[in-house]
């Protein structure tokens, strides 16, 4: 019957459909999600880790001094975040230059830059700091969080959106080389309240080299020693490692990060 044809129709026309989004299902539940860049420390909650002008920043609000390690791409870098200050905040607002000079140094910076291109053609273009303004000026993208954006880092004082004070804060901007790092998901990090220790424990280790394997939380490791050494990490998934003096990596299966809570034992040895 016609009907009984239009059902029939209706019904294998759907079928791959419904096969195919079965077998999404079934694919989805088994990939493991991506691991998030995470944090390992008794000083965790004091931080704040943000994205500004293509930058990764910490930001700590805690009056106690950090002791800072991130890493990237199995390379370690060692920070001390110093304690939030309410009157070094102070001075650094006092500072802060107004809308006006902020916008008379964005036009001398914009005269500078393109004289400074004539210059570089060899054209012979007199320097005018009326126009040009001093060449210690600061740059305009510095003013704008009233902090110098460099490796040292800078104190100053946050607001809520409504403009109510929030309290002093010290942040520092992440510098590896000649650049920034950019993307705080490529970090992971951890974050210790100075002289004082983690609550971690090492993992267990078997070898005559364990006293040399040094811990990186949250999911890495490094030879402190002077020989290269082999590592049997007794994971989610087995991993054998080989690490030269001063070397570290990050332990990293297909589903990303293992972290160092999820080591069973290690086993290391020199060479």
């Amino acid at each position: 019957m016609p009907g009984e044809t239009c059902v029939r129709e209706r019904s294998f026309a759907h079928k791959p459909k419904l096969a195919a989004t079965a077998w999404l299902i079934l694919l989805s539940s088994l990939v493991p999600e991506a691991r998030a860049a995470s944090c390992d420390g008794n000083a965790c909650r004091e931080l704040r880790i943000s994205e500004h002008a293509g930058c990764v920043w910490i930001e700590n609000s805690s009056a106690q001094a950090i002791d800072f390690v991130v890493t990237l791409k199995g390379e370690t870098m060692a920070l001390t975040l110093e304690g939030a200050d309410r009157a070094k905040a102070a001075a650094a607002e006092r500072s802060k230059p107004s809308a006006e000079e902020m916008q008379k140094r964005a036009k001398q910076q914009a005269t500078r830059k393109v004289r400074d291109e004539l210059r570089a053609q060899g054209i012979d273009v007199p320097y005018d700091p009326e126009f040009e303004g001093p060449r210690e000026t600061p740059s305009v993208e510095q003013d704008q969080s009233g902090t110098a954006k460099d490796k040292a880092g800078a104190h100053r004082m946050k607001y809520s959106p409504d403009g109510a004070e929030v309290g002093p804060v010290y942040e520092l901007r992440l510098v590896k080389g000649t650049g920034c790092i950019g993307r705080k998901d490529w970090i992971s990090y951890t974050a210790i309240y100075k002289g004082t220790v983690s609550k971690r424990e090492r993992r267990p280790c078997a070898g005559n080299a364990c006293e040399a394997l040094v811990e990186v939380p949250p999911c890495s490791v490094k030879n402190g020693g002077t020989k290269t050494m082999t590592v049997n990490v007794d994971a989610i998934g087995d991993m054998t490692l080989r690490l030269g003096p001063g070397e570290s990596t990050e332990l990293t299966l297909f589903m990303g990060c293992v972290h160092l809570d999820e080591v069973k034992k290690f086993e290391a040895n020199s060479e």
